[in-house]
């Protein structure tokens, strides 16, 4: 019985040109079995070492690479600005049904001990978000990300 699995056709420089499927007990000649890390833009398959590597140049790769990391930066952010967001409304539900034009609303301990958690909610927030900006590499924001879980 067949056993299916994915296989990738290289051209003669070792670029990936496509993906078929095949029998993997029994692979056509020429096409590389070996998985495609989803790191690389440009899969090149290297005969010698048998790995994939990058097929970028320094300079084709630099502006890619910057992109990646500031959409990274930016998915970053986003992600503490909503984990705040969730925070603070589970800390402070009060804040929808409050009526902000009503006197003396925020003398209550309660609203006062919610105004403040939510102050150092968004205070957390800001540091996290300004240490995000001053991660200098992809592989720091990576780390910082795995912090934040």
């Amino acid at each position: 019985m067949a056993t299916p699995g994915t296989a990738y056709v290289i051209d003669s420089k070792g670029f990936l040109e496509n993906l078929i499927m095949v029998d993997m007990d029994n692979p056509p000649e020429g096409v590389v079995l070996e998985p495609l890390p989803s790191s690389l833009f440009k899969p090149k398959w290297n005969k010698k070492s048998k790995k994939w590597v990058e097929g970028l140049t320094k300079k084709e790769l630099e502006p890619k690479l910057k992109e990646k990391e500031d959409n990274f930066r930016s998915l970053l952010k986003a992600r503490v600005k909503a984990k705040a967001k969730t925070l603070i409304e589970e800390v402070a539900p009060i804040y929808k049904q409050l009526n902000w034009h009503a006197d003396g609303v925020f003398d209550t301990p309660e609203v006062q001990e919610k105004v403040q958690k939510i102050k150092e909610i968004r205070d957390n927030s800001n540091k996290l978000e300004a240490q995000i900006e001053e991660l200098s590499s992809l592989e720091e924001l990576e780390e910082f990300a795995e912090k934040l879980k």
